[in-house]
């Protein structure tokens, strides 16, 4: 019996299941220089945005950090100090820390801010200024051995009111710096503290 060897063709997709075809290689010729180009766009758009927006950021993180530690001081001070009976006068029991000085010196200036805040030791420090001198906020304490040290906490203050009312003082702080434009950037925070007394 002669066996008949016909080769009958399955489907014509078979054939093509490893690989590309022309049609699919033509499309990925020409859509990936496109997406390549798209990418590339949006990449060197957002590596633009940042030297400026970055600016600012630091700008505000300038404002509130100093902000933050002017207000951290100001949570441990007193518009009183050691002066228990508010008579401005260094009597028996008042002087905490054995200096022979009462430490009394709230004192809101129109560019400086003058306090005495309360130290983990229950003692009273000697006097903390912050002042504006030349654009600059500065922060100076008198140590016991009758120096000053004095730091710059940020520069290009254009704005620095202390205000009081009752028991609450109210700071706000404005710095300006110049941008690549010429052009200044300005950001100014406010805040509030709560005094014990």
């Amino acid at each position: 019996m002669a066996q008949n060897n016909t080769h009958i063709p399955i489907c014509s997709a078979a054939k093509h299941t490893a690989g590309f075809t022309f049609i699919e290689m033509m499309i990925y010729v020409v859509l990936l220089p496109v997406l390549v180009f798209a990418i590339l766009s949006v990449v060197g758009v957002i590596r633009n945005v940042p030297p400026a927006e970055s600016r600012r950021i630091q700008l505000q993180r300038s404002v509130r950090s100093t902000l933050r530690r002017l207000h951290d001081e100001l949570v441990s001070a007193s518009k009183t100090g050691e002066d228990t009976n508010h008579n401005s006068q260094l009597d028996s029991g008042e002087d905490l820390n054995g200096n022979t000085r009462l430490e009394s010196d709230w004192k809101i200036g129109s560019a400086s801010f003058t306090f005495n805040r309360r130290m983990r030791s229950g003692n009273w420090s000697l006097p903390i200024t912050y002042k504006v001198e030349d654009g600059q906020l500065i922060r100076s304490e008198l140590l016991d051995t009758g120096k000053t040290l004095s730091a710059v906490l940020v520069r290009g203050v254009s704005t620095f009111i202390v205000s009081e009312n009752q028991n609450e003082v109210t700071i706000v702080l404005g710095i300006q710096r110049r941008q690549r434009d010429g052009k200044f950037a300005v950001e100014s925070e406010t805040a509030r503290v709560v005094m014990r007394n």
